[in-house]
């Protein structure tokens, strides 16, 4: 092996900090040892005569060593001889290259003398040279670095560090490594360390260390405050995102990395917080798909989902953030917060320090609930993240008596001298416990009797300080006699109770609790990271992918019923149902019976749903073209109760997939009862489309037919949110002259569908339970219904007005006036004209 054409430099120390002093060749490289067997032979300084001779080549006696590189020293596997003690690095003077008669020796100068090491080749010999050079480096650094506070030298010596270990001769996994390590131990003992000012240079630096290494917890941490606090900077639309798509491409389990997945979530929200976010974000998620038709890195689709479903179940589960803050006077003792407990729900636990001070700092504690993540502490930047960026920033000024208390990283600082007492209001909750409590100048505490102060307020302008109510920010009101008023537009009206410290210049009111519900930051969020997995449908290898990642509906209810995600959502599942492949579409179905799908969840009726069934009929027209082994088995569960209503509605409204599909479930003898078969026979004639499917039909099976000669059906139950419109269609189509039972019960119709409802005279049993049927209709009832047996009014607007004109109704047997506006005195009128009743529901009325 060729050896090095140039000697490496020496090492000293200086008022600057360690010189690298890697300057070998180019081209040449070494792996780092931590280990070997050399040959070691000791020199002492020759300072007489006696010590020349015994130094002399003639005279050396060479000892073989296992020597070991730790951390801060150079020693032996087996103590002995000249290698009895260890060499400490920081006492090493100089080394070099010690080439004497053709054999290749590395001299280590030390106090009292020298160390040679005797290598095989020139190539091994260097290589010593270099892996002790850079221990000794590395040593000093972390030496530097953690002995010194003054942010231009801390800044000096890492960028000297990370120089150091870009140029150095040495190829290891570990030399970038380590820098990376270092400035991680910094960051854990000092989170602001580095000034805004030299971030960006300090990151541009730091960049190269990280094209082929994972940045550690605390770096990802620092990187997501600059995302949090400098989204349009530069650095991350540049720096980070290479950053990013290499965690993206080779992180393998976020759940065991949840720092490193938080600070992709913030980098994504910081190109969501462009001017052209949008675009921003979906450029990004074609950079990382790539340009060819299939995505190289199997581990991005994965990767990507685990964000955005984290992401979007920080705005939906548990979405309110908690945090503690505390008013305090200059001459009562201080009170700080002790470790919450590892519970998932926010607790609070405060005990006395009993040494008085005056504008000492107060430290709270701080929870935040955060699903999919088993670690109960959050510093106050995740929590910034995770429940809006200017959350903590917009308590910036808590004022009692003139003086302030200013709010910074979860800590509050108080001025001195502040006297007087504090108002509140909270809304009364029984079930809170009381946690306002006084502390005179003794120390002593005595409980106020007053519920806890929760206070719910929208967080609207994330831009703004102080308490955003509403939609404007505002702060505390501090009246005339120094009194601190907190006025909250409650996000749910509750009965406002006052809340008073006591008076005096001991009296202190501490509140444990405020629960903030940021709507805007959670409608954003999800706007963003939904988009991101509409976006990732169009590319056709990731769609089988994120159909299975999605197929088990991974979202929380809140998501589901969100206006925002339901928009974007429709746009996945329309994808999915657009594509030919089963392993694709077959994921809309639910995992397993007895459990919703995407079918389910946007079925018309269902929170989610926010269309007129164009996707619902979209995946039924899909399934009914693939499954052709399994249509009857589909079919089948199309006509259970809970499918069976949006179906017959969109049949109804001349939808042509539904209208094919009752044609085949009737064709195929799936319905059994008659009365259904008659239903859906009037729902295909109650439309153009239906009428000429039915024709054709008829002449395939004539039975239909005769089961029509037989009458209409005698039960029939309209699907929810039916209008008066398909009522009307419905009641026009056929034959209903058997009707007897008729239930509207939880459809969209008023008072205008009684005139065709009187026209059914056979009817005894009538279901109107949570319609907008109104007394107009109900005294048009009274006055032809007169074989009306069973009349259910639950949850109608009926009053007073129409329910006196039931008094006709002499056949009425059972009458359900459950939350209605029914009177005592109307109450006792029906029960003296309606002899034949048998019972009346009056519960949750002025007459019960």
């Amino acid at each position: 092996m060729a050896n090095a054409s140039s000697e490496p430099g020496n090492a000293t120390s200086n008022s600057g900090g360690p010189k690298t002093g890697f300057t070998a060749a180019a081209g040449t490289r070494y792996a780092l040892l931590h280990e070997g067997d050399v040959q070691i032979c000791w020199l002492n300084h020759t300072r007489t005569l006696v010590s020349k001779i015994l130094s002399s080549k003639y005279l050396r006696r060479w000892e073989q060593h296992h020597v070991i590189l730790d951390h801060g020293e150079i020693r032996s596997a087996s103590p002995c001889g000249v290698m009895e003690s260890s060499i400490l690095y920081s006492a090493i003077e100089d080394m070099g290259k010690w080439d004497t008669g053709q054999k290749f020796c590395l001299r280590i100068t030390v106090g009292d003398g020298s160390m040679l090491l005797q290598a095989g080749n020139a190539y091994l010999r260097d290589q010593w040279l270099y892996s002790i050079k850079w221990k000794r480096a590395v040593h000093r650094y972390r030496r530097i670095l953690t002995n010194n506070q003054r942010p231009e030298v801390l800044m000096k010596e890492i960028k000297s560090l990370i120089d150091m270990s870009l140029k150095t001769q040495l190829q290891d996994d570990s030399i970038h490594q380590v820098p990376l390590e270092i400035f991680s131990q910094l960051l854990v003992k000092n989170p602001e360390l580095i000034e805004k000012a030299d971030q960006e240079c300090l990151i541009r630096h730091m960049a190269p260390l990280l094209e082929d290494n994972q940045p550690s917890i605390e770096i990802a941490e620092f990187f997501s405050k600059i995302c949090r606090d400098s989204p349009r900077s530069e650095i991350v639309t540049s720096i980070f995102t290479p950053i990013i798509q290499r965690i993206l491409k080779h992180t393998s389990d976020f759940g065991k990395f949840p720092r490193l997945r938080m600070f992709v979530q913030d980098y994504i929200l910081a190109l969501n917080s462009q001017n052209d976010g949008t675009t921003s974000v979906k450029a990004f998620i074609k950079s990382m798909h790539g340009p060819a038709s299939a995505c190289p890195h199997h581990r991005v689709l994965y990767n990507l989902v685990s964000v955005c479903l984290a992401a979007i179940y920080s705005c939906f589960e548990d979405g309110v953030y908690h945090f503690n803050f505390g008013v305090h006077h200059s001459t009562i003792p201080e009170h700080k917060a002790t470790p919450s407990s590892t519970s998932s729900s926010m607790s609070s636990v405060e005990s006395d320090d009993q040494t008085p001070g005056s504008g000492r700092k107060t430290t709270f504690n701080t929870r935040a609930c955060y699903p999919g993540d088993t670690s109960p502490k959050y510093t106050p930047d995740e929590k910034r993240k995770i429940y809006g960026p200017n959350i903590m920033s917009s308590m910036d000024s808590l004022v009692d008596n003139g003086k302030a208390f200013g709010v910074l990283n979860n800590e509050l600082y108080k001025s001195s001298g502040a006297e007087g007492r504090v108002n509140g209001h909270c809304r009364e909750d029984s079930n809170m416990d009381s946690s306002v409590e006084s502390v005179n100048s003794q120390g002593t505490k005595s409980d106020v009797a007053v519920n806890e102060v929760k206070l719910r307020m929208d967080y609207n302008d994330l831009g703004a300080t102080g308490y955003t109510i509403g939609t404007r920010p505002k702060r505390p009101n501090v009246d005339l006699d120094g009194n601190l008023h907190f006025a909250p537009k409650l996000q749910y009206p509750q009965r406002m109770v006052p809340v008073t410290g006591l008076g005096g210049k001991n009296g202190v009111l501490r509140v444990k609790s405020l629960l903030i519900t940021d709507k805007v930051m959670a409608e954003r969020v999800t706007r963003c990271f939904v988009t991101i997995l509409e976006e990732m449908s169009t590319y056709e290898d990731w769609r089988p992918g994120l159909a299975m990642l999605l197929h088990p509906i991974p979202f929380p209810k809140g998501a589901l019923t969100n206006d925002t995600f339901a928009k974007h959502m429709r746009n996945v599942i329309l994808t999915f149902a657009g594509d030919e492949r089963c392993e694709v579409h077959c994921m809309i179905l639910p995992v397993r019976e007895g459990k919703d799908g995407w079918f389910h969840i946007f079925c018309p009726g269902s929170s989610t749903c926010n269309d007129e069934g164009e996707v619902f009929s979209a995946v039924v027209d899909r399934l009914m073209n693939c499954l052709c082994n399994k249509r009857k088995k589909f079919l089948t569960s199309l006509m259970k109760e809970e499918m069976r209503g949006p179906c017959l509605l969109l049949a109804l409204r001349g939808d042509k997939t539904l209208i094919k599909v009752l044609c085949l479930i009737l064709e195929m003898n799936i319905v059994i009862d008659n009365d259904l078969k008659l239903q859906l026979i009037a729902t295909l004639e109650s439309t153009d489309y239906g009428q000429m499917m039915y024709s054709i039909l008829c002449q395939k099976q004539s039975q239909l037919r005769e089961l029509q000669k037989e009458g209409g059906p005698t039960c029939l139950t309209m699907p929810s949110k039916s209008t008066d419109a398909d009522l009307v269609r419905i009641l026009s189509s056929g034959s209903f002259g058997n009707l007897v039972s008729l239930s509207l019960a939880f459809t969209q119709v008023t008072s205008t569908c009684a005139e065709h409802l009187i026209k059914l005279p056979t009817l005894t049993y009538l279901n109107l339970w949570s319609t907008q049927f109104g007394d107009a209709g109900l005294i048009l009832l009274s006055e032809h219904l007169h074989k009306l047996q069973v009349l259910n009014l639950c949850e109608t607007p009926v009053t007073d007005k129409g329910l006196e004109s039931i008094k006709a109704m002499k056949s009425l047997q059972h009458l359900n006036l459950n939350s209605t506006k029914l009177s005592p005195d109307t109450y006792e009128l029906l029960k003296e004209n309606l002899t034949g009743l048998r019972s009346m529901d009056i519960r949750y009325t002025d007459a019960w």
